[in-house]
Formats: C-alpha cells, structure tokens, sequence
C-alpha cells in the first residue's frame, strides 16, 4: 500500500508549477506563429513594392558638368623606342542649388492588398523650385600642365530611387521655358532619376527652376536636402506619421485628421553635398556591396505607419502570457487550497490551455478586424469559458463568477499596458505589486502549516 505524501500541498503546488511550465510550449510555438505572420506580412509588403513602385527618395536637384581631360604620355618599349600615348580622363563638375524649395502632398491609400495582407501606398503631388549660379570658368581647368579639357554638355540631375512611380511625362520649367525630362541621370551610382540637359542656359549668371511631378510609393517617402538652402515641406491628410533619417521636422502639427511638417536644411549642417561629388565622381562596381545597395545619401524620410501595428502588439501581448498562467493559477491554488475543493491538476491544465488559446485567437482575429476588437472577442470567449468551466470546479457559481470578473479586470488591464508604451513598464510592475499585495493580505492569517497537517490526515 502506497503511503501518503509527507507533505501533499507541497506536492500539490509542485505538479501545478510543473504544468504551468508546460503550458509555456504552446504558449511559445503561439509566439513563433506571430513572428511567422509577420515575416508573411513583410514578404506580402515586398511583392506590391517589386509591382507596384517602392519607399521613394527624392533629391534635390543638383547640377553635372562633364568634361574630358586629354594628355599625352611618353613611354619607351622593349626596342628603346619612343612611344606616344594619348590619355584620357572623365571628370564632371558638380555644384548645387543656392535656394531649394519643395512641397508635396501626399494621399496615403490602403487599397493594395496580398492574401489578408493590406499594402498602404501613396500618390504624392510634389512641387520644387530654386535658383542656381553657375559655376566660374576657372573651375573648369584642366589639373596639370599640357592638358586640354573637352566639355560636354551640362546637366540638371533629379535622382529618385524608383521611378516606377513616376505619373505622367513631368516637365521642368528652366528660366521660363518648358523642358521636357530624360530618362536616368547618366551617374552610375546614382542612375535612378531624370536629368535635363542645360547647354541652351550656359551663358546666363543664375538659372531658375521649376518642376512638378506626381510620385507614388509604398509605405515611405525621403528627402536629401542638396542645396546650399534646403526647404521641405510635407502635408497629407495621414494622421500617423513616423519622422526619422539624418534631420527632423524643424515645425510639425500632427491631429487625428492629418499633418504637415517642415524642414529647412542647412549645407553647412548637412553632408550630403559631399556625398554627391563622392557618388559623382565614382563608377559602379563589378559586384556591388550591400554598403552600394543602402540609401547612399542622407535624407529625412516620413513613414506613413498604422498606429496600431498587429503583429507587434500580438507579439507583446504573448509576452505576458507567462503572467496570466501565473496569476491565475495562483489564485486557483489559493481557492483550492481556502475551501479545500481538491481541484485535481487535469482541470488546471484545461483553464491553462483556454488562457493560451486566447493568445491565437487574438492573433487570427486581429489579422481581419481591428485589433481592438480581437482582443474584446478572444478575451470574452476565453472568460465566458473558464468562468462555466470553472462553475462546475468551484461548486460554486458566486465564486466562478467572482474568478472571471477577476479575470476580465485582468485581461483590461493588459489591454491597457499593451496600448500604453510609455508607461507599459510601470504599469505592468504595478500589476504584479498590487497582485502579490492582495494574496499576501488575502493568506497573513492562514496557518500553511494547520493545513498541510489536516491535507495528511484527511
């Protein structure tokens, strides 16, 4: 005959610490589902992108003289003969804009979908003008003695990374007159964009400029301020933005039926003049390196993002699933143990496993419906469930009613930390204060060891 355990609370509350680690597997492979919606989420963004136009860059537009050196070397082969040589050498001339300025409106739209997968896109009406000196002549010198330089013709560059998005035949209005753009801007590391040809306004001392296009793009649109003066400004009727890169908003408003944000650069702040000689004056290589395959410039960019992103809520979301097995548990423990119901661990197991499907059926619910609503649905079913379940455990329906009333407050006041970021962490080290507050007040008179004494003898 088996003898009783010496200590069976104990025992008690080790098989349920035991189940309550194995109920962190399913909890886990829910997490490892949600970082697998996610990446699908990614791979549904990039197919619209390689379809449709990709997160555009825009530059200022900046200016490219090409010329050609020429030299003669002499050489003496193998047979002590003189040999003559003719050598040439590409360079270009890059200088910018005195005054930049550009305005763009944008209208965000949510209409492109993959599967269940929603791609929001922009069509952008952008607007830019300046003015630009042209450069002395004795910036155009050959850079040794015996060398003659050969001109080509000078050029106005506009890079912008996809120009897929281009809408239309975009026209640049040069000191009055109406040009129409060509296609790339002949510099190899920066070959997406336009450029016009600038030989007709040579001989004047400053050339104006004007241009309007309309751009469309995924999910983002960036700036790289050229001029020597750079001024942006942004407005759309989007009323979740995300402003970063090298330079934030000088001026920004943000309400809930848009925003408008503005910039104005500096060159004497900014390197991005520098980096546009660098990429000028290089050739593409061979096998371009991921360093090639980054944005080269710097920009600022504004991410037109959802404010609710639900996957990374889902995600924090499973982050506490720990703690609701825990806490929950652990209030079970205290019933059981207060009112000596001897709960057998399988019925503990069924509430764990209801408390972590919640977790999926918030995930598959959020993927179609806001998120909000998920999680009010996935909440209610998984309370309504342990509560009827647990009518029938407790022999008791006031105290069921009790535990899922409890378990309602819970699951707000994770809603509450997830929508929170700020504050998610000092709420969430409330929540387990307060928690282990009241089972510590709740048990300050129990007598543990009364109870294990009459748990052996009964």
């Amino acid at each position: 005959m088996l003898k009783p355990p010496r200590n069976p609370l104990l025992l008690k509350a080790l098989v349920i610490g035991v189940l309550a680690v194995l109920m962190l597997i399913p909890l886990g492979m829910i997490e490892g589902l949600i970082v697998e919606r996610a990446s699908r989420r990614a791979e549904a963004v990039a197919s619209v992108q390689a379809s449709f136009a990709g997160p555009q860059t825009v530059a200022l537009p900046f200016f490219v003289w090409p010329y050609v050196e020429h030299w003669a070397e002499q050489t003496v082969d193998a047979a002590n003969r003189v040999v003559v040589k003719q050598m040439t050498e590409s360079k270009q001339l890059v200088w910018f804009a005195e005054q930049s300025q550009a305005t763009a409106e944008v209208a965000v739209r949510n209409d492109r979908y993959r599967g269940i997968h929603r791609v929001r896109t922009y069509e952008s009406t952008i607007a830019i003008s300046g003015t630009a000196a042209w450069p002395d002549s004795s910036q155009l010198k050959p850079s040794a003695d015996g060398r003659r330089i050969v001109c080509g013709d000078p050029r106005l560059v506009l890079p912008i990374a996809d120009v897929r998005g281009l809408r239309g035949s975009p026209m640049i209005n040069l000191d009055g007159k109406a040009v129409r753009f060509r296609e790339g801007t002949q510099l190899p590391m920066l070959a997406a964009g336009l450029h016009v040809p600038l030989a007709e306004s040579a001989g004047a001392p400053t050339t104006r400029f004007s241009i309007n296009l309309e751009l469309a793009g995924t999910e983002r649109l960036a700036f790289a301020p050229t001029a020597t003066a750079s001024t942006v400004t942004v407005k759309s009727a989007w009323p979740d933005p995300r402003f970063g890169g090298s330079y934030l908003p000088r001026d920004r408003t943000v309400t809930a039926s848009g925003f408008s944000a503005a910039w104005a650069i500096s060159a004497l702040a900014s390197d991005v003049q520098q980096q546009v000689r660098t990429l000028a004056a290089a050739t593409r290589p061979d096998r371009p390196s991921a360093a090639h395959a980054r944005t080269p410039l710097d920009t600022f960019e504004i991410d037109f993002i959802e404010a609710i992103n639900t996957y990374l809520l889902a995600e924090r979301s499973a982050k506490h699933g720990a703690l609701i097995i825990v806490l929950v548990f652990g209030a079970m423990v205290l019933l059981d143990t207060l009112r000596s119901l001897n709960a057998h661990p399988i019925q503990y197991g069924f509430v764990g496993l209801a408390l972590v499907i919640f977790f999926l059926l918030l995930l598959s619910l959020s993927e179609h419906i806001a998120f909000g609503v998920a999680y009010s649905i996935a909440a209610s079913a998984c309370t309504l469930l342990v509560t009827y379940y647990l009518i029938h455990v407790l022999a008791n329906r006031a105290r069921a009613f009790g535990f899922g009333g409890a378990l309602t407050l819970m699951y707000l006041t994770i809603y509450a930390i997830l929508i929170a970021e700020d504050t998610a962490l000092l709420m969430g080290s409330a929540l387990l204060f307060a928690t282990l507050a009241a089972a510590m007040i709740a048990t300050r008179k129990f007598d543990w060891s009364k109870m294990s004494a009459s748990l052996k003898s009964g």
